[in-house]
């Protein structure tokens, strides 16, 4: 039996305590489980990567080698033991800092995989997990951690939901999520999967189609712009990211009320002051900025209930993707430029509200 180490003690713990949190908000357990794999009738695995006989397989697409088992799973032959949870999950920067004391099939370069290659194991067709179960067996429909830094904020990094295939960015440090391990050089230009070839189009086609949002059987996807090629001219923060509140004002940007076209927006001018911050300086929510491009349903009620008292804003919730978490940090500036949102200095609030 080939095993793979598993966390000290006190990661273990933060772990466990993670996975617990989990439970409680999301219904973990049924999450993770892969007896219901979905694929279509057409799907057939087991035909891209090659067995190496010692717990790994190579992608001939990449030219990658990849354990076939989670950090803290054990190789027994023909799969993967399948541990508790806890003992399979790790932070960010635990994450990183683990290849540098395995050892595994005779080798010790192996390493964390960036966004990129590990989009290049999601099988897009199905999901409960989105992969090769054949090459990666008892593969969990949950989360896993790529070494890549989001862009704008480098206090999150890209991780793909296994569930589903998708990719998003999660705070380093708030979270927990699986590991697998991978070594050699990625050979980006030759990625096409089984599951998303483009017909008769481009090198940015390919990027485009691989990212697991574009439909690469789309004519016109040579055509489209990349996201650095449509941003361009936007105006910036002092972070980097895209100041949309901005570019809404200097007209870079004019949404439109409808997908047609047709009918006007509503704006709503008004402000909800959110008190109860401590020491900080109060939080002012503009509605104004928000319905400007947004529609009411947007938010309500799914991610706020419209109602006094009935959601429990903190800045936790924010950090795990709950309320204004659902946005910023991702496609709204980021949580860590303070001043957006405490913009309200205590003395200028009423007595009644101190």
């Amino acid at each position: 039996m080939t095993a793979i180490p598993r966390p000290p003690p006190a990661a273990r713990q933060r772990a466990i305590a993670c996975v617990l949190l989990a439970v409680t908000l999301a219904t973990l357990t049924p999450g993770m489980s892969t007896a219901a794999q979905k694929c279509p009738a057409t799907v057939v695995h087991g035909q891209r990567f090659h067995d190496n006989g010692d717990g790994t397989v190579t992608d001939p697409v990449t030219g990658l080698v990849w354990m076939r088992c989670n950090v803290g799973q054990s190789w027994i032959g023909d799969r993967c033991t399948d541990p508790k949870a806890w003992f399979v999950m790790y932070s960010w920067k635990e994450a990183v800092k683990l290849p540098e004391k395995i050892t595994f099939a005779g080798r010790n370069d192996w390493r964390v995989p960036s966004i990129d290659e590990l989009a290049s194991i999601v099988d897009s067709r199905c999901i409960d997990p989105s992969i090769d179960l054949l090459a990666f067996p008892t593969t969990p429909s949950w989360y896993y951690w790529s070494s890549t830094p989001f862009g704008d904020n480098p206090e999150y990094a890209w991780r793909i939901d296994f569930r589903t295939g998708k990719e998003n960015s999660d705070l380093k440090s708030s979270v927990s999520y699986n590991i697998r391990l991978v070594r050699g050089t990625f050979t980006e230009s030759t990625v096409a999967s089984e599951s998303s070839t483009p017909v008769g189009q481009g090198a940015k086609a390919e990027g485009l189609a691989a990212d697991g949002i574009h439909d690469p059987e789309t004519a016109g996807l040579e055509v489209l712009q990349t996201p650095e090629e449509g941003l361009t001219g936007f105006p910036r923060t002092a972070t980097g990211s895209i100041n949309w509140v901005q570019a809404l004002e200097i007209g870079v940007i004019d949404p439109r009320p409808s997908l047609s076209g047709d009918g006007e927006m509503t704006v709503m001018d008004l402000d909800i002051i959110l008190a109860d911050t401590r020491s900080m300086p109060r939080v002012r929510f503009p509605h104004k900025a928000h319905t400007q491009w947004l529609t009411c349903s947007n938010c309500h009620p799914q991610i706020f209930v419209p109602k006094l008292g009935a959601n429990p804003i903190s800045m936790d919730a924010n950090l795990l993707g709950n309320y204004c978490g659902r946005c910023h940090g991702r496609v709204a500036f980021s949580l860590f430029e303070c001043d957006r949102c405490h913009s309200v200095p205590l003395g200028q609030l009423p007595s009644d509200q101190r």
